[in-house]
């Protein structure tokens, strides 16, 4: 049989193989691999009910926590592609990224959130912002649909600081996601 390289497979394999180990830290909050996923499951079943489907864009701006964590496994669960947001960035530079990548929707730290507000009417392409992720991860009342990724599927939107001039995309596969993990390890 021949799948797809995924990165989406750690989660799967983590969650039975270490189901009772810690996976997730963050301040005094702790999660299991089984709770990651149900959670990760949550979050991609609230993306859908939101409105988002395979191949849309689905922006993040937080400080490294739970929602980035999160959303690298539920947006490609669900087929979406991932732009994480460079939290040093200025509003104009956000606004630049998130127009070039077409995000449909951008979640973040409510603090990180409110430095767009200046910039939110160049903001074109984002239809819901959502600042308070417990909250919106509860949203998903229906279990999440997968999407099964071809390893070819573009599984994030990278973008680098645009130090000489404005930032540039660079689309990244799951089958790039997939071999750059092993890689690291």
């Amino acid at each position: 049989m021949i799948s797809a390289l995924t990165p989406l497979e750690f989660l799967s394999r983590n969650a039975i193989a270490y189901r009772d180990c810690t996976a997730e830290v963050d301040g005094d909050r702790r999660f299991t691999y089984s709770e990651m996923q149900q959670r990760v499951h949550s979050f991609g079943a609230a993306l859908q009910h939101a409105g988002i489907a395979p191949g849309d864009r689905v922006a993040v701006l937080a400080r490294n926590g739970l929602l980035p964590l999160e959303a690298h496994y539920a947006v490609p669960l669900i087929g979406a592609v991932l732009v994480s947001l460079n939290i040093r960035l200025q509003g104009r530079e956000l606004a630049t990224i998130l127009n070039h990548s077409g995000a449909r929707i951008l979640l973040g730290d409510a603090d990180l959130l409110a430095a767009l507000q200046a910039s939110r009417a160049e903001i074109l392409e984002v239809e819901r912002v959502v600042s308070d992720y417990e909250t919106f991860l509860g949203g998903g009342s229906k279990p999440v649909m997968p999407h099964a990724p071809g390893e070819n599927d573009v599984i994030s939107i990278n973008y680098t600081s645009g130090t000489t001039g404005v930032p540039k995309g660079v689309m990244y596969t799951h089958r790039g996601a997939y071999l750059n993990a092993i890689g690291e390890s």
